[in-house]
C-alpha cells in the first residue's frame, strides 16, 4: 500500500473526505489501474456528497469539456483524469461513469474498467452499457461462466439483443464443451455425475459421442457449430465436427470440417489419412448405391457406368497413396497397398517397384509376392510368377484364404504356360478344401475333358 493511500484511508476514519478525494487523486495520476484507490475515492465523494448535498450542474464543467476532447486525442488516461475531476461532484452520474469505465477499457486497465461498470450497475441494474461491456471483458479473459452470466442479464433487460442472444447459446454451449473435454482428460466416465441438470447431462453424452440416432449426431453437430462460432481456433472440435458430418455421410463437409482442423493445428498429419479414407469412403459409396439402384431398376448402361466409377476409384486410390508413401517413407503397408492400386490401373513397371519394396515388412511379405506374382504373369514372365507364388505360400496352411487365392493364381500361370496337367492338379488342391471356390470346378472339368 502506498504512503498515499495510508494517509487517504486515515483521513476517511477522520471524515476529512475533501482531503481523502485529493490524495486518491493524486494517486490515480501516477497509478491509473489502482483499484483501491479509485473504490476509497467513490466512497469519500458519496459521503461528502450525502452530507454536503449534491453539485451544481456547472460544478466541474470543464472537466466535461476536457474529458470530450481527450477522448478525440485517444489519451485515455487524460480521459480517465478528466472524468474523475467531474464525478468529484457528481460521483453518481452514470453517464460519466461509464465514460470513465470505456476509456479504462480502452486503456487495458481491465480490472478498473470491471470494477467501474459493476459500480454503474450498482446504481442502474439494467444498465445495457456497463452489462455488455462486463460480459464482453469476461469473455476476452475466457471467464465463461461469468461472461455468459452478464449476457443473460443484458438479454433479460433487452430481449431483442441479438448479440447477447447468441452469446447466451454460444457460451452455454461452449461451457458444455470444456466440461466434457475436461471430463474425457480426466477418464470420468460418469458423465451424469458432472451436472445435476438431466438435460445438460443427455448433451455432455451426445458430446461424448454416445450417439444413436442419426436425429442425436445432428443436435450434436448444432451444438458444435455453436461452440465453433465461440471459438473458431478450436481444431479439436473441427475434428469432431468432421467425425459427426462423417456419420451421416455426408462426406464433403465432413472433409471441409477436417480440412479447417489441419489447417488450424498440422502437427497431426493423421488427420490427412482421415481426410484420404473419406475421399475413399464416398467412392465406395457411389459405388454401392449404383450396384442398388440397379438391382431396383435396372438400366442398359449401368456397366459403362460402373466401370467409369472403379476407374475414378482407383486413380484417387493411386493419388492418396503416393501421398502416403511420401509422407511415411517407412510404412511399407502403403506401398504395398500402392502396388495393388498401380496394378488395377494398368501401371505393372511402377506397381512391382513398390511391391518389392513392401516386400521389407514381414507382415506384407506374403501378400506382395502374390501380387508380384500377378504383375509378372502380366509381363508374361512365368517363372518368375511361380517363383513369386510359390514363395507367398510357404509355411501358410491350405485352408487360408491368401492360399487358396496363390493357389488359384499359380493354376492359372500353369494354364497360360500351356501346361494343362500341371494347372489341373493345382486347382485340384483347392477343390480339396473348397469346392465352390471361384470357378475352380469348372476349371477342372474343362481341363480333364
Amino acid at each position: 500500500m502506498s504512503t498515499l493511500i495510508k494517509k487517504a484511508k486515515e483521513a476517511m476514519k477522520k471524515k476529512n473526505y475533501d482531503y481523502t478525494i485529493d490524495l486518491c487523486l493524486q494517486e490515480l495520476r501516477m497509478k491509473p489501474d489502482n483499484v483501491g484507490a479509485r473504490k476509497l475515492l467513490r466512497e469519500a465523494e458519496r459521503e461528502r456528497e450525502s452530507r454536503k448535498g449534491k453539485g451544481s450542474f456547472f460544478s466541474g464543467f470543464g472537466s466535461k469539456i476536457g474529458a470530450t476532447f481527450s477522448g478525440l486525442t485517444k489519451n485515455y488516461d487524460k480521459v480517465m483524469m478528466a472524468c474523475e475531476e467531474y464525478l468529484k461532484t457528481h460521483p453518481n452520474d452514470v453517464s460519466y461513469l461509464i465514460k470513465l469505465g470505456q476509456a479504462a477499457n480502452k486503456a487495458g486497465y481491465l480490472d478498473t474498467a470491471l470494477e467501474v461498470f459493476k459500480d454503474v450497475l450498482s446504481l442502474d441494474k439494467k444498465n445495457t452499457t456497463s452489462l455488455r461491456a462486463l460480459a464482453q471483458i469476461y469473455r476476452g479473459q475466457d471467464e465463461i461462466e461469468r461472461a455468459a452470466n452478464y449476457y443473460e442479464m443484458l438479454r433479460k433487460a433487452d430481449p431483442s439483443d441479438k448479440e447477447a442472444n447468441k452469446a447466451v447459446r454460444q457460451l452455454a454451449a461452449l461451457s458444455s464443451s470444456r466440461k466434457m473435454d475436461k471430463a474425457r482428460e480426466d477418464g470420468d466416465g460418469d458423465f451424469r455425475s458432472l451436472i445435476k441438470d438431466k438435460g445438460k447431462a443427455r448433451k455432455l453424452e451426445k458430446d461424448a459421442r454416445i450417439l444413436r440416432s442419426n436425429e442425436e449426431i445432428q443436435d450434436a453437430i448444432d451444438e458444435t457449430l455453436v461452440v465453433l462460432e465461440a471459438e473458431p481456433q478450436n481444431h479439436k472440435k473441427y475434428s469432431f465436427l468432421g467425425d459427426l458430418y462423417a456419420r451421416l455421410r455426408q462426406y464433403d463437409k465432413a472433409i471441409t470440417a477436417y480440412r479447417n482442423s489441419f489447417a488450424i493445428h498440422d502437427a497431426d498429419g493423421t488427420i490427412l489419412n482421415t481426410i484420404g479414407d473419406l475421399g475413399l469412403r464416398k467412392l465406395n459409396d457411389a459405388v454401392r448405391a449404383l450396384d442398388a439402384a440397379q438391382k431396383k431398376s435396372p438400366a442398359g448402361d449401368y456397366a459403362a457406368k460402373r466401370r467409369k466409377l472403379l476407374i475414378e476409384k482407383n486413380r484417387y486410390c493411386i493419388t492418396e497413396w503416393t501421398r502416403r508413401v511420401e509422407a511415411y517413407p517407412t510404412e511399407h503397408g502403403y506401398k504395398y497397398d500402392l502396388g495393388r492400386y498401380l496394378f488395377a490401373g494398368g501401371k505393372i513397371e511402377e506397381a512391382i517397384s513398390y511391391l518389392q519394396k513392401a516386400m521389407e515388412d514381414p507382415r506384407a511379405r506374403r501378400k506382395a509376392s502374390n501380387m508380384l506374382g500377378q504383375c509378372f504373369m502380366k509381363k508374361k514372365n512365368y517363372d518368375l510368377a511361380l517363383k513369386e507364388f510359390k514363395k507367398a505360400t510357404d509355411g501358410l496352411p491350405q485352408s487360408d484364404n491368401l492360399m487358396k487365392e496363390v493357389t488359384y493364381n499359380m493354376a492359372n500361370t500353369y494354364e497360360a504356360m500351356g501346361d494343362q496337367e500341371q494347372a489341373r492338379k493345382t486347382y485340384e488342391k483347392i477343390l480339396e478344401i473348397d469346392y465352390s471356390y471361384k470357378d475352380v470346378a469348372k476349371k477342372v472339368t474343362s481341363l480333364q475333358s
